[in-house]
């Protein structure tokens, strides 16, 4: 039998020569375990809108063709080492493969710019996925991430202003093949087109784009970059055309991603009011999100944001619901230059069967149930009450207005409980409690006040007063100087074979450790690229002085002295997996007390943190 780690080879029932132990010595691979684990539990997101394009015509759908019928992997899911390399895809229909759909982003009806019917009777009305391949390093295997299930009426878009790799131009459109769209307005207008039909782009009195949170001034949400909405209304009055700006907002304005009658859409943000811009008083509030039906007319949500310089955030729903005016139904005290989640579940329904929720730091803010769906219908088409969102900033903005968003996510579906989703937690099937640990990681994957037990006693570590189980309370190893979550750190009377510290014993770090220090080397030429990044012993002086002090423990097969082709053998090679025969053969010192491979293993094993 042969196992191969990297490119250090070892025949199980040989004895390792002395030339690939000098090989060892010189050559580390550093961080292999890290480098090439696979990330757990964790789930690609996919963007976009699988539904093929309408044929025929209607006002409203808007960029049907451009977006529509496309799904893309958001980059922003994917782990750091998966971005960092080359990748390939795969993507399915119902857990089949579809034949030439191997790149990031999938077209739905089309192949190479074509019409294709195989392709349109592989995806239609299917359960679609991916899966993303990638090789962290040349010395590991290839990991292959799964994504989460899309079925062909989902849509999803998303941005933080990150830049991503789908083919946006710009980062508010990231990686979305349906983005969000800017729509603008001017004075007292709430048209959002010119007389030529054209829609209104980004201008000096108004404009939404990425920014660097350090540039302007705020703490960071969720990466470097943040979503800046600004509408300068400082002319308000004003005669003069384009002076002033009544709206400045993004929406989910492309047909494929609008929201059906009778289907739900979720709504998610941070959002951020600067206090130099909005501590400024001015006669009405603003609107600075709406649930709007492609008809026109009268919203069926809005949230506005008092004027007044008090942070009050109400709810209005003219159509449906007492609160009619615009500061009737205060829903939540918001504060200055702070960051607020903000989360709206919308389904629009007649006849009784629709609600409006509204979620503000993940609590309850408002919650309607009944009819919220106005019954007008359209000339173009009578069949049409679809909908869209709309946030940022509209009508009656006196003043100039800055608002700043992060993590923006808007879908007409969830993988997980709306409990979970409220609360921000993504991982519903891998993190039960949402505490941020997944259930694999999570000792109590119930109780999201507790993940962690280092000594296995049933208490967690929040609550045990001793966490390694050393005899020691932690204050008490806190006052002495050692490691309360080591059982083997103490002033005197314990050792462990996690030479670096980092609670985990490894064979290319704590083992090659050992085993130079066996041969003589100290310094540079004992520590280097044998340290792990999250070590907290990580001097070689600090080393050395250990490792000295324990040579009585470094004798693993008991027979009065530590050698680096006998002792330092058997470390290593327990560290890498060998049991039985192939563990000792060849690795046995003349004289051992210790002389089978269970003693051997019985030995090591105390001497090594829990996890291992």
């Amino acid at each position: 039998m042969t196992q191969s780690f990297g490119r250090y080879l070892v025949r199980s029932g040989q004895q390792i020569a002395a030339s690939s132990i000098a090989f060892l010595l010189v050559n580390p691979l550093i961080g292999i375990a890290d480098t090439c684990s696979t990330p757990s539990e964790q789930s690609i997101r996919l963007l976009g809108s699988a539904e093929i394009p309408l044929e025929g015509y209607s006002p409203y759908y808007w960029r049907q063709s451009e977006s529509g019928g496309r799904v893309r992997i958001d980059s922003t899911t994917l782990p750091e080492a998966a971005r960092a390399v080359e990748r390939s895809y795969q993507w399915y229909a119902d857990s089949l493969p579809i034949a030439g759909a191997t790149e990031p982003e999938l077209n739905t009806f089309q192949v190479d710019g074509q019409e294709d019917q195989s392709r349109i009777d592989a995806v239609q009305d299917a359960e679609l996925s991916a899966s993303v391949t990638y090789t962290p390093a040349p010395e590991c295997g290839a990991i292959t991430l799964e994504s989460e299930p899309f079925d062909y009426t989902h849509w999803r878009i998303y941005t933080s202003g990150e830049i991503g790799e789908g083919s946006g131009v710009d980062a508010i459109e990231g990686d979305n093949p349906a983005p969000f769209w800017e729509t603008y307005s001017y004075n007292t207008s709430s048209n959002n087109k010119d007389a030529d039909g054209n829609l209104y782009t980004d201008s000096d009195v108004h404009s939404i784009t990425s920014v660097l949170a350090a540039s302007e001034g705020i703490p960071q949400r969720d990466g470097n970059r943040v979503i800046k909405i600004l509408a300068d209304g400082s002319e308000f009055g004003s005669s003069t055309p384009q002076s002033y700006s009544k709206r400045s907002e993004l929406g989910n304005r492309n047909w494929p991603t609008r929201i059906r009658e009778n289907s739900e859409v979720y709504f998610s943000s941070s959002v951020y009011f600067p206090s130099e811009h909005w501590d400024t008083t001015s006669r009405y509030s603003i609107i600075v999100l709406q649930a709007k039906q492609y008809i026109g007319g009268e919203p069926n949500l809005v949230l506005r944001m008092s004027n007044a310089g008090d942070y009050r955030l109400y709810f209005q729903s003219k159509p449906h619901t007492d609160c009619v005016k615009s500061e009737e139904c205060l829903i939540a005290q918001l504060s200055p230059d702070t960051w607020h989640d903000l989360k709206v579940r919308f389904k629009p329904a007649d006849e009784g069967e629709g609600f409006m929720y509204v979620y503000v730091d993940g609590a309850l803010a408002y919650s309607y149930s009944g009819t919220t769906l106005r019954e007008t219908r359209d000339t173009y088409d009578p069949n049409v009450t679809d909908s869209f969102l709309k946030f940022g900033m509209y009508t009656e903005i006196r003043n100039k207005r800055v608002i700043y968003f992060d993590d923006i996510e808007m879908s007409n579906h969830i993988h997980l409980p709306i409990s979970n989703w409220i609360a921000g937690c993504l991982q519903p099937a891998n993190d039960t409690d949402c505490d941020g640990v997944f259930n694999t990681d999570d000792a109590f994957p119930l109780d999201a006040s507790e993940s962690v037990d280092t000594d296995g006693d049933g208490i967690g570590n929040n609550a045990d007063l001793d966490d390694d189980g050393d005899g020691l309370t932690d204050e008490e190893e806190l006052a002495d100087g050692t490691n309360p979550l080591s059982r083997f750190s103490c002033r005197s009377g314990c050792f462990s074979f996690d030479i670096d510290e980092n609670s985990e014993a490894k064979a290319l770090t704590d083992g090659l450790l050992v085993i130079r220090h066996l041969f003589g080397f100290t310094g540079d030429a004992l520590a280097t690229g044998a340290i792990s990044t999250d070590a907290t012993r990580d001097r070689a002086g600090d080393i050395s002085a250990l490792l000295a002090d324990a040579d009585r423990e470094l004798d693993i097969d008991g027979n009065g002295e530590s050698k680096a082709l006998s002792d330092g053998l058997l470390l290593i090679r327990y560290l890498f997996g060998f049991t039985g025969d192939a563990l000792i053969v060849g690795a046995i010192g003349e004289g051992a007390t210790r002389d089978t491979s269970q003693a051997i293993e019985a030995y090591i094993s105390d001497r090594v943190p829990a996890s291992e």
